[in-house]
C-alpha cells in the first residue's frame, strides 16, 4: 500500500484505503481498521461498507482535529491496545492524528520529552512543528496527570505488549539525548508554555525575546 507507515508489529498508520487497499489489507491478514476521520470527512462511508463486506472489523472514531476530546483519545488506545485486535491499520485524511496520539502514548509510557515526538514523527515522514493545534494538544496532555493515569492502566492491562515499560511519572523533565536545533528547541518551550497558561502577553515577550536573539546573532 502506498503512503503506509508500519509503527510496529501490530499497527500501520496510513492515508484512507480504496478498494484494492482493502482487498490487499484482508490478504496481508489485518484484523481492525480504525478510521479517525470526522463526520464531514465521510464522504458516504464506502470505507465501512467495503471494509465490512469483506469481513475487516471497522471502527470509526470521529476526531476533529482542532477540538480533539480526550474520551476520543482514551477509546482510540482502548481499540488499538485490545486483545485480539491486531494487526491493524489506523487512518485518517493525512495520517497524522494516528501517528500523533501513538507517539504521545509511547513517549508517556517511556517518560520521554514532547522533542521525541516530533523527532521519530519525522523520521515517519511527518512533520509536525509548523502544525499549532497537535502542538497544542501534545503539550496539554504530556503533562496531564490524568492522561498518565489512562497510559499506565493500558500498561497494567497488557502487560503482555509492555512488560519492560515502567508506570508513566507526571510532568517528566525535558531532557535531550540528541542534538535538537536551537531555534526549534525554543520554540517548542514557547509554545508549550502558552498552551498551559493561555498567556497572551507572554507569548509575544517571549517570541519578542526569541528575535531579538536571533537578529543580535546575526549583526
Amino acid at each position: 500500500m502506498q503512503n503506509a507507515k508500519k509503527f510496529n508489529e501490530r499497527i500501520t498508520i496510513g492515508l484512507v484505503p480504496g478498494l484494492d487497499d482493502l482487498k490487499q489489507l484482508k490478504e496481508l491478514g489485518y484484523k481492525t481498521l480504525i478510521d479517525l476521520r470526522d463526520e464531514e470527512e465521510l464522504f458516504g462511508g464506502y470505507v465501512k461498507k467495503h471494509a465490512r463486506e469483506l469481513g475487516l472489523n471497522y471502527i470509526n472514531i470521529p476526531v476533529q482535529r482542532d477540538a480533539i476530546q480526550l474520551s476520543d483519545v482514551k477509546m482510540f488506545y482502548e481499540k488499538v491496545y485490545a486483545r485480539g485486535s491486531a494487526p491493524l491499520y489506523v487512518f485518517s485524511r493525512l495520517g497524522r492524528k494516528p501517528l500523533v496520539f501513538l507517539l504521545l502514548f509511547d513517549a508517556v509510557l517511556q517518560n520521554q520529552p514532547v522533542v521525541k515526538i516530533y523527532r521519530r514523527a519525522s523520521q515517519l515522514g511527518f512533520h509536525l512543528e509548523d502544525d499549532l493545534a497537535f502542538q497544542n494538544f501534545l503539550f496539554k496532555l504530556h503533562n496531564s496527570e490524568e492522561f498518565n493515569q489512562m497510559v499506565d492502566a493500558i500498561r497494567q492491562s497488557r502487560t503482555d505488549l509492555f512488560k519492560d515499560a515502567k508506570a508513566p511519572a507526571s510532568a517528566p523533565e525535558e531532557q535531550y539525548d540528541f542534538e535538537v536545533d536551537t531555534i526549534t528547541e525554543q520554540l517548542l518551550r514557547i509554545t508549550g508554555a502558552y498552551s498551559q497558561t493561555k498567556d497572551a502577553v507572554l507569548l509575544q515577550q517571549s517570541l519578542s525575546d526569541l528575535t531579538a536573539t536571533l537578529a543580535k546573532g546575526k549583526s
